[in-house]
Parts: C-alpha cells; structure tokens; sequence
C-alpha cells in the first residue's frame, strides 16, 4: 500500500522559490555560455567565411539584453550608470571580436562612430565627476580612489581595482611614509617574517624565469598568460612585503587598529576590548572565534574582547570574533601600552 503526500503550502511554496531563485541563474548562465560561443566560432577554420555575421550577432547578444535592461531599470539607473554599462559591453566585446570583424567595423563609420561617441562621452563625464568625488571624498587614500573610480567602472570593479593600484603604489616605497595619524602609537609586525617572505619572492623570480624560458616559442596567447601569473603576481608579492613596514598596528586612546600589511585592516573600537596578554596555547574552539593577524607566525599576543564582534575577514567572509591574534615585535610594549589605554578609559569613564 502506497500512500502520497499531498503538497503543503509551505512545500509548494519553497519549490516554487527554488524555481524562482535557479531560473535568473540558468538564463544568465544560457546568456553567458551564447555569447562565448558567438566569440569563439568566428575564429574556427570552418566558420572563417561567416566571421562578420557571427560577430554581429556576439555583439548583438551582448548589447541587446543590456540595452532591454537598461529601458526597465529606467528611473532607478542614473545616466553615468547607463552610459557606462554600454560603454563597458562595447569596449568588451569589441576587444574580444576577431581581427577580420573588427577590420570591417572600423571601415565603417557609421557603426564605430557612435560606439567611440558613448564610450567618449561616458569616459569625459566620468572623469570628471571622479575628480570631483577624489576631492570631496574624506578618509586615506584608498578610499578616495575607490569613491572617484566609482564614477567611471562598476562599484565593486572600483574596489577591486583601488585595491590593486593601492597595493601597487608600495613598490614606489620612497614616495610614501608609514600611515600613522597623530594620536596613534605604531607597533610593527614584519620584522619575523620578512626573511621567509623574501625567500618566497627569490623563489617566485626563479620560477618565472624558468617559466619565460620555457614557453619562450610558445603562442602569444601563452606568453601573455604567463607573464600576468609569473611577473604580475612577483610584483604584487614585492609590494604586499614593502607595504608591511608601512602599515604598522596602531594603538590610541579610541581603538586599536588591526593590521596586517594589505590583507587586514580593522578597526577595534576600545571599549569592546577587556584585555591583552600573552599566548600560551590555543584551542581549536579559539582559533573559530579568532581574528588572526600574525601573517606566517604564530601569534604572541592575543587581544580579548568583551563580547563578540562581527567582522568582515578576508576570505571568510562576516565572523564574529572574540580574540584577535597577534605577532608584535615588541610584544611586551604593547601589552603594556594597550593595558594602560584599557584601564584609563575605565577609570575615566
């Protein structure tokens, strides 16, 4: 005897959500996989006589679906958004057409002037509405450059990439000083790992010489790729050991600003902290609930909280965490010095 289980609701209810939530997901991925395919075909022996009218069809299967999104997002869309969305499909899709469409696009006026007209109407206002927001914005200068690329790339494009112009700026390390506001008392961090991260750094240039010296007859397209993951990723490990002097942990009356070069930066205001003091051992419960910010080595000193926070760590996403690890050279100087700032406030408060 069988016996069937008439839906519920609430059962009918959270299969036509998964529906719901899977099918966007599906038809972007449809979108996506389209698009490739439009890209790609144009560059196949076989297809090589129809490369003009694929092409045009790529560039119709990008831009179409993003001009029908732009007309129903209008009036929640400014006209620097929508202008540069169209902006960003033409220069992407025209960088990625075949050498022959974008030859037959460029013997025709008609078809490339306005392309170059939005993207340098869009790049004209952008840039100065960035100028504008790089003078207005207040914070360090991460900040800032983030707020002025806003106005010309996507949001979270333009955090990414202040990120990485910011990164880079530390190889020119002459040019800047250590960030420390006044008020603040600086503890640095480096000085134990700097002779690893070094020895990483010799081994990455072996590495990507070995690599140019064997590709060396390679594609193009090969060369390229090696030299963004070899001698790309050499100078971003170069920048993040000469950023470490520069970004110290600091200590004030206010806080505790948690630092570990590029990697983290939080900010612990001082009356959530109880204490400081050094680490003995450490359980596998405490390392969950832990904002470790010791690098490589294993921290000296840890920082309890009063109850827990939720902090956005890099690559875990929002935790909440009640201590914080960390490997201060002179460990003993900053128990005391953050100690002392804790029960001064509690004195005076």
């Amino acid at each position: 005897m069988t016996v069937e289980l008439a839906e519920t609701p609430s059962r009918v209810g959270l299969r036509d959500s998964q529906h719901a939530s899977t099918t966007p997901v599906l038809g972007k991925l449809a979108k996506l996989v389209l698009w490739a395919a439009l890209l790609i075909a144009p560059r196949l022996p076989v297809l090589a006589a129809y490369t003009v009218p694929m092409s045009a069809l790529a560039v119709g299967a990008g831009l179409i679906p993003l001009a029908i999104r732009i007309a129903r997002s209008r009036g929640r869309m400014t006209e620097l958004e929508w202008t540069g969305a169209v902006a960003g499909a033409v220069v992407v899709t025209g960088a990625m057409l075949p050498k022959a469409a974008r030859l037959w696009i460029l013997a025709h006026p008609a078809i490339w002037l306005p392309m170059a007209c939005i993207v340098a109407c869009h790049l004209l206002v952008g840039g100065l509405g960035a100028a504008r927001a790089y003078q207005e914005a207040s914070g360090p200068s991460k900040a800032r450059l983030e707020a002025a690329l806003s106005k010309i790339i996507p949001a979270n494009l333009a955090k990414f990439a202040a990120h990485d112009i910011n990164l880079i700026g530390y190889l020119f390390v002459w040019r800047r000083s250590a960030d420390v506001p006044a008020g603040m008392i600086p503890f640095d961090y480096y000085r134990h790992v700097r002779p690893i991260l070094f020895a990483f750094l010799a081994i990455a240039a072996i590495e990507a010489f070995a690599a140019h010296f064997l590709f060396m007859h390679a594609r193009p397209i090969i060369k390229w790729i090696v030299f963004a993951v070899d001698d790309i990723g050499l100078l971003y490990l170069l920048a993040f050991i000469l950023s470490l002097p520069k970004l110290p942990v600091l200590v004030s009356r206010e806080g505790l600003r948690v630092r570990a070069g590029v990697l983290v930066d939080q900010w612990i205001p001082m009356e959530e902290i109880a204490s400081a003091g050094r680490v003995i051992s450490l359980a596998a419960e405490d390392k969950s609930r832990m904002l470790k910010a010791s690098l490589m080595a294993y921290p000296n000193v840890i920082v309890t909280l009063k109850r827990p926070l939720k902090l956005k760590l890099p690559f875990r996403g929002e935790r909440a965490i009640e201590l914080i690890g960390l490997h201060p050279d002179d460990a003993a100087g900053f128990i005391q010095t953050l100690n002392g700032m804790v029960a001064s406030r509690v004195a005076t408060a």
